[in-house]
């Protein structure tokens, strides 16, 4: 299915430096190819002071204080806000056109839509035992579908209670928590995380297997 080539919004979800870079990298592309926006909605001097205000933000920050952190949030709005307003200009410009998109430092949408959808249930589950000491196994029907996929197993004693919302894993043991975000992007977020200390980990998992875990970082959510 062919679909109009569009510009991605996903920098919006960016991490406060990541948007830096990104917009570093828009503010470049426009600049070289200006001629093609005679009416850009908010000027090249502008979306730099949006970096530049959320630059100073975020090493505002890191002083822990609460009127440093407002200000953080403040910035990202702004910033957000400008290279939206920015991006549905450029998407408005470029009409599918690809080159133009990219040209002006933006991720364009792919030609062909994957029809990926979420699996559903996954069905012909069940546990294969064994007498060999220390071992089972489990097994689902392969799901049909276009896209990265992936199976994932959990085995929990019954003390352990294991919940699912969208895009997290809960494990929860006398009131403590452990949270799992699984996917197919590099890239993930935690939103409304309790204000404790974590460590947090990752791995990567391919058809060979699971990679090694990277070292634990620590890290208090505010």
């Amino acid at each position: 299915m062919q679909l109009v080539i569009k510009v991605l919004l996903t920098f919006l979800r960016f991490l406060p430096a990541d948007k830096l870079i990104f917009g570093k990298g828009v503010i470049a592309g426009i600049t070289k190819t200006v001629s093609k926006f005679p009416n850009l909605p908010v000027t090249l001097v502008a979306l730099q002071a949006l970096s530049d205000a959320l630059d100073a933000a975020i090493t505002g920050a890191l002083t822990g204080s609460d009127t440093a952190e407002s200000a953080l949030v403040t910035a990202i709005k702004n910033w957000n806000a400008g290279f939206k307003s920015t991006a549905n200009y450029v998407n408005l410009i470029a009409n599918g056109d690809k080159s133009i998109i990219v040209g002006a430092g933006f991720t364009a949408s792919k030609e062909d839509s994957s029809s990926a959808v979420l699996p559903a249930v996954l069905l012909l589950f069940k546990l294969i035992t064994s007498t060999i000491k220390g071992w089972f196994g489990a097994s689902v029907k392969p799901f049909v579908g276009k896209g990265s996929k992936a199976y994932v197993f959990i085995a929990y004693p019954a003390e352990v209670t294991v919940t699912q919302s969208t895009g997290l894993l809960t494990i929860t043991q006398a009131g403590i928590s452990t949270y799992i975000k699984i996917g197919t992007e590099h890239l993930v977020y935690y939103e409304n995380m309790p204000k404790t200390e974590f460590n947090v980990v990752a791995f990567g998992v391919n058809s060979v297997g699971m990679g090694p875990m990277t070292t634990p970082a620590p890290i208090t959510p505010q």
